[in-house]
């Protein structure tokens, strides 16, 4: 959120409100991040759901404060029967935001927002009930999917030779998925690396076998700070 917030500051205030007003709420609701145009050239489009529960009233009264800025042209827009507000920096890049059925949305891009709504009303992504199956945990609190493949195609920089990039053989991986959680009091963060090939380079770490009793060997009964 402070990433987005200090791309944005700069160009629009309204928007870094909303990074600010997200990054709140985040941290004591659900939420949901997401990138549909993987073209890290541009503007990065990252799409925000966030679950307001009680935080609701508090949202709209901030939403408001940032409205009241004079420099910032906020449009009224209409999305499926709801009143939602558009805004257009100084780069060209449309933010169309507001509250719906007590979520805060804010879409990067025209047209976005009204994606996000009609998703409300549709059947949960496969892929979802795919992660879900492929790494069960008891009490799911967070769930994660990379489509590396396609962020490593949409990247027309080369890539340098000797560079953590290169080490790192992202071209050798289709996606990432992981899920996060409680297995009754145990915490619990489960990853898949999807690839068609062999690990190679930095990704090979994923192959390494686990601890084992031996190497903790030498280690003193009263230490104050232990990582392996």
């Amino acid at each position: 959120i402070d990433l987005i917030e200090e791309q944005i500051e700069a160009n629009d205030p309204l928007q870094a409100g909303l990074a600010e007003l997200v990054g709140s709420a985040v941290l004591q609701q659900p939420w949901i991040i997401f990138v549909e145009d993987p073209n890290m050239e541009s503007y990065p489009q990252i799409n925000f759901v966030v679950q307001l529960g009680e935080l609701e009233k508090k949202a709209e009264e901030k939403m408001q404060e940032y409205l009241k800025d004079p420099e910032t042209e906020i449009t009224d827009i209409t999305v499926a029967g709801h009143k939602f507000k558009s805004s257009v920096d100084e780069e060209g890049m449309t933010v169309e935001f507001g509250i719906y059925e007590n979520h805060l949305l804010v879409a990067s891009g025209s047209g976005q927002l009204e994606e996000m709504v009609n998703r409300f009303k549709a059947a949960e992504p496969k892929w979802v009930a795919e992660v879900t199956a492929e790494l069960p945990v008891e009490r799911r609190v967070g769930l994660m999917l990379v489509d590396v493949k396609l962020l490593v195609e949409s990247n027309s920089e080369p890539v340098e030779e000797g560079s953590l990039q290169a080490a790192m053989k992202l071209e050798e991986v289709e996606k990432i998925v992981g899920v996060m959680g409680f297995d009754g009091d145990e915490s619990v963060s489960r990853v898949s690396l999807h690839t068609p090939k062999e690990l190679t380079g930095l990704l090979k770490m994923f192959d390494v076998e686990p601890l084992r009793k031996e190497d903790h060997k030498g280690v003193p009964e009263g230490a104050h700070l232990y990582n392996s």
